[in-house]
Formats: structure tokens, sequence, C-alpha cells
């Protein structure tokens, strides 16, 4: 790739336009493969793709420039009907793919040689096709993941592919300055705010000179009191009448003098008042500018989601429409960001596990065409987004059935369980409905995932609501920025601390006797509902702070007036008892340092003005210990102690030398005893010996292959319990569904084989 600029904040413009033309170009393609007769799109494909083939050259990117030019002429041969887009459009997918890889790579810095005859081929091929008119049918490439377009077209090798994935995961590519278009309106407005307060600071500067008058007539009035203090002094020597005479005129001097002062003072501190509160209006107005700054609409992330639906519904051979609302909503560019994998999480879980197949649709009774739904409002201080889809909906029964195996829950808990509560275990680490893992579900991380990032990084909250056979809905409920939060400052165990506005639901003031007991347990009446409470002096493990006992708030006497902050969260409410109720009030988030993360029910910390340091609390830790303490006693693990890794022995079942040492070296220097065998036979021979924990085995190889040796084990009641993870270059839906018909327990495939992958997933199984 050729380069003629290296200015990073001209490369760091071209990325920006370059990934803003690709997303609107999957968005137009989409359209044209539903309607190829849809002249907006059409046009706006055209244009898009014309502009970036020009502005890549100019950039000196020729490979995106040729690129897009081949792209073009095929656009064209479809819009003058040589060609039909529904037999062109994954040539075309592919294409975008690799040159957002090309603009990633170049933009980043990347030294790799990338070689795009193979995909111009493509395209020409396609075009060749467009001159016999008489062709019916092109062969149709199936979605394919980017690494894979990128080796099996030899953009790049896979030793480079690989090389350039982990500089990205390292974050080694050079730093390009951030940047975020903003439109002229608030520029504009900005630019008012900050004239005002210019203004507003020749004002300040004519109070200063007002107070300089004020330290002249105090340093006066001083002189005058020292003068009066040494006539006192010499008045028993002199005449009475005369020093009487004397001390009346300075004391008159005096008097007027303060008088002057108070005027001056009186008037200067009206006046001072009311510039504060027009300055407090000011900043307020200018907070308010600069965080407009930072504010994007939704589309920005949501956009990106159609052409991954469209992916993974032919991935799974699924028919899918996906709904799009509220995308004009407005978050913080910095959480924007950090919505995007949790997204990705949700929106692959909804077509894997949510969806059913179109057969299993009509069967009972739905259309054959499922639905999923993102959606996106804003109500008060709170951003709302709502991931759904009309599928299978989550089965609480299944869920305890998967729990109590899994050692998550015992069958007594499993029982008491109401199907609420069932369907959250899908948020525990680990846990997974999928009876096989592949490389995009079932590895028991996905939406453990997604709560810890919405919870730790995006200060929100995930509430799930499910009906088997009608659907599942996950609705993420997020603040409008990070970097102001309205807070409730409150005190509690003589320490400050500041809790998250959108979480406190209310605070009140309450007599001891409107304190119930409810099955031992404190509580009281709130609105309509009877809420737990709890002292959070307690539940911090801080000193008491408020006259109670240790017993509860048996010490409180009637007159008592007892404080209480009601915290909200998914659909729990506690009542949190504390020492005092000081304020609400804006503050500014400061993350706690790296060697501090993660300390229980501690968010961050901000710094009052006065300099005071005050811990920001982590309400879903915060509901946690509540309930904890509501129990009687600390949360236990429920998981049973795995073995130390020493005893823990794997075996690898590998016909390929090279594959197989590098599959033992991995495993050992992840501390666990490997053995190796070389087919299906020899690995039975090695387990009549000694039972593994685990097995990681190939499917080609001679005499048994992987296959025939996995449905014998699972057969054999000895040894059906050892999971088997099978490593593959075997990529078809076909030979997936095989190895989960003879019982794999995981199925990686080599082209995405990486090591920290196998070991996750080992781990998943016996870690």
């Amino acid at each position: 790739m050729n380069k003629k600029i290296d200015d990073l904040t001209l490369l760091g413009i071209f990325k920006t336009e370059a990934e803003e033309r690709l997303q609107n170009m999957n968005k137009w393609l989409l359209e044209l493969e539903k309607s190829s007769h849809n002249e907006l799109a059409m046009k706006e494909f055209q244009r898009e793709i014309h502009n970036l083939k020009g502005t890549s050259r100019m950039a000196g990117f020729n490979d995106i420039g040729t690129l897009a030019h081949k792209m073009e002429d095929v656009i064209n041969a479809i819009q003058e009907g040589k060609l039909q887009i529904n037999n062109v459009s994954e040539v075309l997918f592919n294409s975008l793919d690799v040159i957002g890889f090309l603009v990633e790579a170049g933009v980043g810095g990347q030294e790799v040689e990338v070689n795009t005859e193979n995909i111009l081929h493509n395209l020409n091929e396609t075009l060749k096709h467009s001159q016999n008119l008489e062709t019916k049918e092109i062969e149709r490439a199936k979605a394919k993941p980017l690494g894979k377009i990128l080796i099996e077209d030899k953009v790049i090798s896979q030793e480079q592919l690989q090389i350039a994935l982990e500089k990205q995961k390292k974050g080694v590519f050079r730093e390009l300055e951030e940047t975020i278009r903003v439109s002229t309106g608030k520029l504009d407005s900005l630019s008012n705010t900050l004239g005002e307060m210019v203004i507003h600071q020749a004002k300040f500067e004519e109070y200063l000179n007002n107070l300089s008058v004020i330290i002249n007539l105090i340093k006066e009035q001083n002189k005058n009191s020292t003068e009066i203090t040494e006539r006192l002094k010499t008045g028993s020597e002199n005449s009475t009448n005369v020093f009487s005479d004397d001390l009346l005129q300075v004391l008159n001097k005096n008097k007027g003098s303060n008088a002057r002062l108070l005027e001056k003072v009186s008037t200067i501190f009206n006046e001072q008042q009311d510039a504060v509160s027009i300055m407090v209006m000011i900043t307020d107005k200018l907070q308010s500018d600069v965080m407009a700054l930072r504010m994007l609409p939704i589309s920005t992330v949501f956009d990106l989601f159609p052409r991954t639906v469209h992916d993974l519904a032919k991935e799974y051979n699924k028919k899918l429409d996906l709904k799009i609302n509220g995308a004009e909503t407005e978050l913080d560019k910095k959480m924007l960001e950090q919505l995007k994998d949790p997204f990705m999480h949700l929106l692959r879980n909804a077509v894997d596990h949510g969806i059913e197949s179109s057969d299993e649709r009509k069967k009972i009774g739905k259309p054959e065409v499922g639905i999923i739904s993102l959606s996106a409002w804003q109500e008060g201080g709170r951003i709302y987004i709502k991931v759904a889809d009309d599928g299978r909906g989550i089965d609480p029964v299944k869920l305890k059935e998967i729990a109590v195996k899994k050692g998550l829950i015992d069958n007594d808990e499993a029982q008491r369980m109401s199907d609420d509560e069932a369907r959250h275990l899908i948020f525990i680490s680990g846990f997974s409905t999928s009876t096989i893992v592949t490389d995009v579900s079932g590895r028991g991380v996905g939406v453990d995932v997604v709560r810890r990032n919405i919870e730790d990084n995006l200060s929100g909250q995930i509430i799930l609501s499910s009906e088997v056979h009608k659907g599942t809905e996950f609705t993420i409920i997020l603040p409008l920025t990070l970097a102001v939060t309205p807070s409730v400052l409150i005190k509690s165990g003589g320490q400050l601390f500041a809790i998250p506005a959108t979480s406190v639901q209310l605070c009140l003031m309450i007599s001891p006797h409107e304190i119930q007991s409810v099955e031992g347990k404190e509580a009281i009446r709130v609105i309509d509902a009877t809420v737990p409470l709890v002292r959070l002096d307690e539940v911090l493990g801080l000193p008491l702070g408020c006259k109670s006992s240790q017993k509860g708030c048996e010490g409180f006497e009637s007159g008592d007036i007892i404080k209480v902050a009601v915290i909200e969260y998914g659909h729990q409410r506690i009542a949190f008892l504390v020492d005092e109720l000081i304020k609400e009030q804006d503050i500014i988030v400061k993350p706690l340092e790296d060697f501090l993360q993660k300390v229980k029910n501690v968010a961050g910390i901000t710094i009052l003005e006065k300099g005071e340091v005050v811990p920001i609390l982590h309400i879903p830790d915060l509901m946690d210990s509540a309930k904890q303490v509501t129990a009687g006693k600390k949360a236990e693990a429920r998981v049973a102690l795995p073995k130390e890794k020493e005893t823990q022995r794997i075996l690898i079942v590998e016909d390929s030398l090279t594959t197989r040492e590098l599959e033992k070296n991995i495993l050992k220097s992840a501390g666990f005893q490997v053995d190796t065998a070389v087919d299906g036979i020899d690995a039975f021979n090695k387990i009549a010996e000694e039972k593994p924990d685990l097995i990681v085995t190939d499917i080609q190889m001679p005499r048994m292959d992987g296959f025939k040796m996995t449905e014998k084990l699972k057969q054999d009641t000895k040894y059906k319990n050892i999971p088997v993870v099978m490593v593959t270059a075997l990529v078809k839906d076909e030979e997936k569904r095989r190895g989960i018909e003879v019982g794999a327990d995981a199925y990686i495939t080599k082209t995405s084989f990486n090591q920290a992958h196998l070991i996750e997933i080992i781990e998943r199984f016996i870690g």
C-alpha cells in the first residue's frame, strides 16, 4: 500500500471519513438486497463508493482506490440490469470488509504486505458474468468472517493476520488524535456562552476594585481606633471636658466611617450575590454545551448491526428482520464506544439461542421470519436501550436443570427459585445453555460480560424479561454521560459517600414506629410496597454511626428521626438507613487507580469543592452486599472448588507432530499435565492406562478419526463425562453438527485458533 501522507491529523480525518462511508455502504447494500429497484439506495451507494475511491487515491491508498473502482463497475452493472444484486451481494460485502481492514492497517501503520489480486479477480469474474445476459445464477458466497476472507483471498498471510490482530489487541498502532464531528450550531452556542463569561469577568474585576476601597476604609478605621486608645491612656492626665470633646469628635468620625463601610459592603454583597447567580446559570449552560459536543446519535452504533445480523442470519441459516427505533437518541461518545461489544453479544445470542429455525417457527404457528428489534429512548436523565427478539424465550426449568448439573445451585435452591430468579442464572460467569461450545457461542461468556460492562464501565443496569415461546428482552438503563453524574451525598459511619441519583428512588425521614418486622427482618413501607431496611454502615463494614444497637434500629427512641435512602436496581428496592442525608449535586467521577480495582461496593471517587475525597458507591455490589446482610450471612461460592491445575491431566489426540507439540507446549505452560496420542486407537490405549480430565482432539486422523473416537467415548459409561474439545480445520456447518451429534463439548476451527481461546475453553470445563 503506497501512502503519500503521514500527517497523523490528516490520517485521522481520512480514517473517520472512510469508516463512515463504509458503514453507509453496508446500510445501502442491505437495502438493495431487499429491493434492487430502490433508487435512493443505488444512488447513495454509488455516491459513497465514488467518493471513497477519490479520497483514497488522494491520500495515497491506491489499493483501496482500485478496489473501490472495481466495486463501482459492479454496482453500475447492477443498475443497468446486467447483474442481479442477490447473486453478487456477498462479493460486494466481502470487498467492503477487506477495504475496512486496509483502512485500519494503513492508517494504523501496520507493516503488512497486502495483495488484493484475488478479490479483484472475484470482482472481475462477477463482471464477466454480467456480459452473458443468459446467465441465470452466479454461485452465491456465504458470509464469512473477515479473517477468513483475508486468508482465502490471499490479501495477507495467516502469520501477518495474526501479528496484525495481536498488535490491534495490544494497542500498538500509532495513536491518532481522537476526533468527533461537531455541528456549527453547537459551536456557536458554546462561543456565545464563553462571550457571556468574558463580560462577567469584567464585572468581577470591578468588584475587586470595590474591595480595595473597603480595605482602605478598614485601615482608616484601625487608625482611628488606635488614636482613641492612645487618647484614653493619656486622658486621665488632662482636663475631663477637653478629653470628652476630643473623644466625641473622634467617635463621630469613626461612626461615619463605619456607616460608609457598611453601605459599601452591603452594596458589594448584593451585587456579588446577583453575579454569582448569573455565573451559575452561565456555567450550567457552558457545561451543557460542552456535554452536547460529546453527544452523538445512537445510530452511530445501531447502523453497524444490520450488516451483522445479515451475516449471522446466513451463518445460522435463519430468516431474520432487524427493526431499529429511536436511532436519533443521543448518548455520550465515550459510552457509545463501549456499547458495541455488549450489543454484539446480545445480538449473537438472539440469533443463535433466541430465534428458531424457519421450520420450527412454522410448526408452532409463528411467522417464518424472526424479528429482532433495537430501540432507544430518553426519560429524564436516563437513556433506555432495549434489545428484543420474538424467539423461543428463556425456559426457567431448563436453566435450573443446567445450573444444578453444573453445581451452581443444589436441588433445594432450584425448588425455591422463582422463574424470574432462574432466568437471571444466565448472568453467572461460565453459565451457558448451549449444547456445544463453538467459535461464537456457548463458551460461557457473553451475557455475564455484558452485565459487567454495563454495570462497571458505564454505571448502568441491565434488566431481563422473557417468556417461553414469546421472546426475550434485555433493557439497558444508562446515565446520559459519565463525565458529570447527578448524585446524592450522604454520611454513614462518620464518612461521606455519593450515590448516583439515577439509582435513588427517594429519600425519607421516618420515625421508629414505622419500622416493621417481616419474617424476622426489618422493613418499611415505601409507596405501595414493603421494602427491606438495612444499615448502610453495617453493609459497608463501618463503625456504627447513628444511635442504634448492633442488632438493628432498636436503640432509637420514639422521638428520633431516621434518615433513609431507598435505592432501586432492576426490579429490586432496598432502604438504606444513613446518618445524614446531605444534598444532591453534580459530581465529576474519577476512576479508581489500577491497583485498587476492584474494591467491593466502590465504583470510583469524586473530589468536592472543599477538597474532600468521597467514594462513589457501586450500586450492583451494594445491593448484593445488602442482600447478604438481610440473609444473615456472607454469600459463599456455590461452585465446587476446582482441582489444582498441576493435578489436571489433558490428553491431546493429533496426528500432526507440529500441531501436537504446539498444543502440548501451550497447555504445559498453562500448568496442566499433558499426554499425547497420534489417533483415536492410540488415545483409547492411553485412556485405559490413566483417565484424563479432558481431551483435545483433531478430527481427520488415520485408523480412528475424532468423530468415531468421541462417539465411542460418549457411549462408554466410564468415559462419557470426560469433556472433549475438537480442534480442527473442518469448518462447514454439517461438520459442526456432526460434532454435536457424537457428543463433543467444544468445536474450535483452526482458522480462528489462538492460545488464549483454547485455554479459556478448557478452563470453562475443568478450570
